[in-house]
């Protein structure tokens, strides 16, 4: 395991700055010598960071080693976002509380989160990372598609379209024909696009995550049913 106690107070320093915000940097070893590069943090929660793109290239440059963060909350201890973005990025995460300065350093480990009962984090746990979860879960393996964390609002990014869809090896299907392991895609209102996925279990349920709750089951019908756009089902399964 990186040790990073070297750069320990450049990296307390850093989370001190922002004590009402989480800070986020980068461990790198630019010329062999280990540095810490501290980061802006352009999430929209205070809770959350998220790295800015020009601050990740100029970090990638030097050779990047481990991710950095900090909590607000007086522990390190690892969220799930934490974890799965630990295993997503393939790099030690080293997390430091304030007011504490308590840290906590993780490594991938081959961790998933559940599919029940998982706090939403945009891009990373949300709607699309359960669906692609629960199919790894029974054996069918979902592309993943590099997202913003707010995607379903950024008008840039069109996730939930038929080109993906085919990408991922599923087909659109009338609604009538509705199956377990199909996927129903929604569009809720709160963007003129679909914005929204779930997982039908079967028996009037299915599986999905919504923004700011946790994962679960739910009955399939009334808003749900009405917001539907279409259903879709994997190739393997037709």
């Amino acid at each position: 395991m990186i040790d990073l106690t070297p750069i320990f107070d450049k990296i307390l320093a850093h989370a001190q700055e922002t004590p009402e915000r989480e800070c986020c940097g980068f461990a790198t070893v630019p010329k062999g010598k280990l540095r810490y590069h501290p980061c802006r943090n352009i999430a929209v929660s205070a809770l959350e960071f998220q790295i800015h793109p020009e601050d990740y290239i100029k970090a990638e440059a030097d050779g990047i080693v481990a991710v950095v963060h900090s909590h607000l909350h007086g522990s390190p201890e690892p969220s799930m976002a934490d974890r799965a973005g630990c295993e997503k990025s393939g790099l030690p995460w080293f997390i430091i509380a304030l007011p504490t300065a308590a840290y906590k350093v993780i490594t991938p480990e081959g961790y998933k989160a559940p599919l029940l009962g998982r706090t939403f984090t945009g891009g990373l746990l949300d709607c699309f990372a359960l669906a692609k979860d629960y199919f790894a879960s029974i054996g069918i393996d979902v592309p993943e598609f590099e997202r913003e964390p707010d995607w379903w609002e950024d008008p840039d990014t069109n996730l939930l379209i038929p080109e993906n869809f085919a990408k991922a090896g599923f087909r659109i299907l009338p609604s009538e024909s509705l199956m377990p392991d199909d996927v129903i895609v929604m569009q809720n209102g709160v963007t003129a696009k679909a914005n929204h996925i779930g997982v039908y279990l079967g028996d009037g349920v299915f599986l999905h995550h919504s923004k700011d709750r946790l994962s679960c089951r739910q009955p399939y019908g009334g808003y749900w049913q009405k917001n539907t756009s279409c259903i879709l089902r994997h190739e393997s399964r037709c």
